[in-house]
C-alpha cells in the first residue's frame, strides 16, 4: 500500500513536470514567467522523489501528494492571472487603433469634401487600347522624410507578445507603404474586360525576362496586327488548349512578351500622399489617363483611403462603384472616362 501511494507520487511530480512544459508554450508571457513554469516542475519532480524515498512512511508519499496538489492550483491562478493580463493588452492596442482609425476615416471624409475630384478632359471609345503602367515596387513619396520610429518599452512588449504593436514599430506601414491602389491597378485582363478591349499591355517587371513589355490580346487582334506568327511561336511549346491557334475566338487567353507596345492609351496609377496625410493615417491616390502618342492627359482622378480602413474611400466614389462593399476603383474609373453611346 505504501509504495503503491509513492508510486502515485511519483508518477503525479512526473505528470506536473509534464503539464508545465506544456504550460510554457501556452503561456502568453516569455522569458521570465517560462522560467517559472520550468522550476515549478522541477520542484514538483523533486518532491516526487522525496516521497518515494520516504519507503514505508505514508505521511512522505501524502505529503509529496497534497504539495503537488497545491503547486498545480498555484500553476493554474498563475496562468489564469497572465490570461487575464495578456487579454487586457491586447484589448488596449486594439482599442488604440481603433481610435486611430475612426480620426483616419474622419479626415479622409473631410480631404474627400475638399479636395477630391474626377476630371474627364476628352472621353475614349469603347474598345480602346491601353498600357496599363503601374509600378508594383512603387513607395509613398513621405518615404524619402519618414521619420525614424523610436519603440517604447510598451511597443517592444506588443511587439513579443502579439507579432506586432500600435502605433508600429517601424514607420513601413504609415509613411512607406503606397496606397493600395497599386496593387489593385494591376490588373490588365480586368480592365480589358471593363473597356470590351481586344488588347490591353504592361511591362515586364519580371527581372529575369528578356522581354519589355506583356499583350493580352484576343486572337483575332493578332492577325489583325499582323504579328501573330510571334504568339505562334511563343505559345508553340505550351499544352494544347494554349497553342496560339488553339485559342477560342474573342478571348484572351495569356500574355504574350513583346519589345514595342501598339496602346492607345496610358493608365497610370500614383502615390501622391503629403506628410500631413500620412500623419493622418490617410493615402492619397491619383488614377490618370493619357494618350500614348502625344502624353495628354484626357483623364484624372485624384482621392483619398484610410491607411487604417481599407473601405474608408470617398463617399462619391464608393457610391458610385461599390459591390458588396468593396469599391471597385477600375470599373469607376473606366466606365466614367469612356464615351456614352
Amino acid at each position: 500500500m505504501h509504495r503503491l501511494s509513492n508510486t502515485r507520487s511519483l508518477v503525479a511530480g512526473i505528470l506536473l513536470f509534464g503539464c508545465s512544459s506544456n504550460c510554457n508554450a501556452m503561456a502568453p508571457d516569455y522569458g521570465v514567467v517560462e522560467l517559472i513554469w520550468s522550476l515549478i516542475g522541477g520542484v514538483g519532480l523533486v518532491f516526487a522523489g522525496l516521497g518515494w524515498a520516504a519507503a514505508g512512511r505514508a505521511k512522505g508519499a501524502l505529503f509529496g501528494v497534497v504539495l503537488f496538489l497545491g503547486l498545480m492550483v498555484t500553476m493554474l491562478v498563475l496562468i489564469i492571472f497572465s490570461g487575464d493580463k495578456h487579454e487586457r493588452e491586447l484589448n488596449a492596442m486594439r482599442a488604440d487603433r481603433k481610435t486611430a482609425a475612426e480620426k483616419s476615416v474622419a479626415e479622409v471624409q473631410k480631404q474627400c469634401e475638399a479636395q477630391e475630384r474626377f476630371e474627364v478632359f476628352k472621353p475614349i471609345k469603347v474598345g480602346s487600347s491601353v498600357f496599363v503602367n503601374v509600378n508594383p515596387e512603387q513607395k509613398s513619396p513621405t518615404a524619402i522624410e519618414a521619420p525614424t520610429v523610436t519603440p517604447t518599452e510598451a511597443m517592444k512588449s506588443q511587439q513579443k507578445r502579439f507579432g506586432e504593436s500600435f502605433p508600429p514599430s517601424d514607420n513601413r506601414k504609415q509613411y512607406v507603404n503606397p496606397i493600395i491602389w497599386i496593387g489593385n491597378a494591376d490588373r490588365p485582363e480586368y480592365i480589358a474586360e471593363i473597356l470590351h478591349s481586344d488588347l490591353v499591355e504592361t511591362n515586364n517587371w519580371d527581372p529575369s525576362g528578356n522581354w519589355k513589355y506583356l499583350r493580352f490580346a484576343t486572337k483575332q487582334r493578332w492577325d489583325k496586327d499582323g504579328d501573330s506568327f510571334h504568339a505562334k511561336g511563343f505559345t508553340e511549346t505550351h499544352i494544347d488548349e494554349r497553342k496560339f491557334e488553339n485559342w477560342p475566338d474573342n478571348k484572351i487567353v495569356m500574355p504574350i512578351p513583346i519589345w514595342e507596345a501598339l496602346a492607345q492609351y496610358v493608365f497610370e496609377v500614383d502615390d501622391i500622399s503629403t506628410m500631413d496625410d500620412r500623419q493622418h493615417w490617410v493615402a492619397r491616390g491619383r488614377m490618370r489617363l493619357s494618350d500614348a502618342r502625344t502624353s495628354d492627359v484626357l483623364a484624372e482622378y485624384v482621392g483619398f483611403q484610410s491607411i487604417l480602413d481599407r473601405q474608408a474611400v470617398c463617399p462619391k466614389a464608393k457610391e458610385a462603384s461599390s459591390e458588396q462593399g468593396q469599391w471597385d476603383m477600375l470599373r469607376f474609373f473606366f466606365e466614367r472616362v469612356t464615351e456614352k453611346s
